[in-house]
């Protein structure tokens, strides 16, 4: 039996479903129940299950991105940035079988704040500079609450290799944000994300903006 308080997806002891609920560092973390002795393995359990595990798979290649992006969240949740990110992406999986597992890519959330949002321009998937993807900085620095010294940042996302990459940030002010991919990626279709980080010199150091999708394509 688990003991849920904080209401919905809060702090969650013991087992419920497909996963275990458990104290970890201080925050309550959940993982996938590995024993079923007694499991009627059910439909409906199964399509959780793969949903579950097809969000743990993702949010592994995208840690980088989590802690940057999740952390204040995660903090005031006392959850870690990986469940956070499967508590806020769980509507984006979808199961009709436990092998027939659909990502909506374009409405991932990566990142959890109200710090005003970059805005990004059409994105050049390496054609200019061979595995060098790169976006344009089109707006965002005039809006209150945001600095020109805040930190964007770009996220590349390559589910056929199961990996992702967060690039260097640039700052709000300039005019573009970047991020290099493994040569291993050529050729194949990637989802790209941007987001900003408050200035450590301005009214909001550390916060997050929401995630910006700019867009997907093949890496040249």
């Amino acid at each position: 039996m688990s003991k849920v308080s904080k209401g919905y997806m809060g702090e969650v002891i013991g087992k419920l479903g497909p996963a275990v609920g458990r104290q970890w560092k201080g925050k309550n973390v959940m993982s996938a129940y590995q024993k079923f002795p007694h499991n009627p393995r059910t439909e409906a359990q199964q399509l959780v299950r793969a949903r579950f595990k097809r969000l743990s798979q993702l949010s592994s290649p995208l840690r980088a991105a989590l802690l940057e992006g999740m952390e204040r969240y995660a903090k005031r949740e006392v959850i870690t940035e990986c469940n956070a990110f499967v508590r806020e992406n769980w509507p984006n999986v979808t199961a009709l079988t436990p092998d027939d597992v659909t990502v909506n890519y374009s409405a991932l959330t990566l990142t959890k704040g109200d710090l005003p949002e970059a805005t990004f321009g059409a994105v050049d998937y390496g054609t200019t500079t061979h595995l060098h993807i790169e976006c344009p900085l089109t707006g965002g620095s005039d809006q209150p609450g945001a600095s020109t010294n805040d930190r964007v940042y770009l996220v590349a996302l390559c589910p056929d290799r199961g990996q992702a990459v967060l690039g260097a940030p640039s700052l709000r002010s300039a005019d573009k944000v970047s991020v290099n991919v493994p040569a291993s990626w050529d050729g194949m279709e990637v989802h790209v994300y941007g987001f900003a980080i408050g200035a450590k010199d301005s009214r909001n150091p550390g916060k997050a903006s929401a995630t910006g999708y700019c867009g997907s394509g093949e890496v040249a």
